[in-house]
């Protein structure tokens, strides 16, 4: 029987010892269209956008230390 083996290439390029990977382009295009979705709704709402700067850069923070410890701790 044959089973096709399906090993993608983690790695989208490679410039020097820089590497981009899949997941990080995922990971940074999310937060990106989370962000453009919730100032529109901070648009029409009639919000102060400023406050929602600081709360993607808390996000994102929260979310690389929260992945970090997690990481730490499960593996």
């Amino acid at each position: 029987m044959n089973y096709i083996t399906w090993a993608p290439n983690p790695v989208i390029f490679k410039l020097g010892f820089l590497e981009l990977r899949w997941y990080s382009l995922f990971f940074v295009g999310s937060f990106l269209i989370g962000y453009f979705i919730v100032k529109k709704i901070f648009i029409k709402e009639g919000k102060d956008a400023k406050a929602l700067d600081d709360l993607l850069i808390y996000a994102l923070l929260g979310a690389i230390i929260g992945a970090r410890i997690v990481h730490c701790f499960f593996y």
